[in-house]
């Protein structure tokens, strides 16, 4: 048993926990326009709702007015660290990410991920490879499968084409942006690690969006009715949104949006139809912009009601 934990804690060194979602960039060709593309690298603390909300953006990017030469990406967080969503985790997770760069690595990663290689072997394989790759740095995934399985290791070149394409990343500082989506969750996320995590996000030159309470508050702005919550009564119980269904299983920000708009959110599962809310996003900013209550300062949001989510479609859009 001892050995076995021995060797899952050696095997980490190589799963790394991000990659890109292939299924969730836009495509424009770069003939589109003649702006220099633009590469938002979007990671969200939350696993539903908002990447649901920023693929319908990307969907509906024309209806919407996002710029040509804007490309949204979402970094997926990899299977095991799905539920690692405090914001410090986030960042680390981002760093080490950014930093995973080697095709060595990233093939190691697959073989690893997959069970294809044992630990015993590790070292000698990646050896080999890396001199296998300095003697043809054009080699194809097809020749490194061949070489692979003279080691008697097995696997297909579409799946490592795949897997690769998913690590790809690159980040260009000059031009693109690591975007950071959480909830200001005052029961999971202290102000001193709100604090933590806003001054690393300014070293890294990460850009960092909060929602108080959370993400569906910022859904909730999309629709007239949330002019109703623009009251004390109300912005005290937004601000501590407690558990209040009959199980307490759902908070208040999450039953008010569903009495809104019951079409649009599905409380048990978190998820939503965006197709709903496209039409609300300027309403959701100007409320925002124009309510005294509500904030968009990041340092504000630490403690006050509001979002800073209008900053990031403002800059996308035309």
């Amino acid at each position: 048993m001892a050995a076995s934990r021995y060797l899952r804690k050696c095997f980490q060194i190589w799963v790394k926990t991000m990659r890109v979602d292939t299924t969730f960039a836009s495509r424009s060709k770069p003939s589109e326009t003649k702006e220099p593309k633009k590469q938002y690298y979007l990671v969200f603390e939350g696993l539903v709702t908002e990447p649901q909300y920023f693929k319908g953006v990307e969907k509906y990017r024309n209806k919407i007015g996002i710029k040509r030469n804007i490309i949204l990406t979402h970094i997926l967080r990899e299977k095991g660290e799905e539920r690692l969503s405090n914001p410090i985790r986030l960042i680390r997770l981002i760093e080490e990410f950014m930093n995973d760069s080697s095709l060595v690595d990233k093939i190691m990663d697959f073989l690893a991920e997959n069970e294809l290689i044992q630990y015993s072997a590790s070292e000698t394989i990646k050896a080999d490879l890396q001199e296998l790759i300095k003697n043809d740095p054009k080699i194809s995934v097809e020749d490194i499968v061949k070489f692979l399985s003279k080691k008697e290791i097995s696997c297909k070149t579409k799946n490592i084409e795949e897997y690769l394409e998913s690590k790809n990343f690159n980040f260009d500082k000059n031009h693109d942006k690591i975007c950071i989506i959480v909830d200001r969750d005052k029961k999971s996320f202290t102000k001193k690690q709100y604090e933590t995590v806003l001054n690393r996000c300014s070293e890294k030159g990460y850009d960092f969006y909060v929602t108080n309470p959370c993400f569906e508050f910022w859904l909730c702005l999309h629709f007239e009715e949330a002019s109703k919550l623009d009251c004390d009564e109300e912005y005290a119980k937004i601000l501590e949104n407690g558990k209040v269904s009959a199980n307490e299983k759902y908070t208040y920000i999450s039953m008010k949006l569903k009495e809104m708009q019951p079409e649009a959110y599905s409380l048990k599962n978190k998820t939503i139809k965006f197709e709903q809310y496209a039409d609300g996003i300027d309403r959701a900013i100007k409320t925002i912009e124009e309510t005294q209550r509500y904030s968009s300062n990041i340092n504000d949001l630490k403690h006050t009601v509001g979002s800073n989510l209008g900053n990031l479609i403002k800059e996308i859009k035309n």
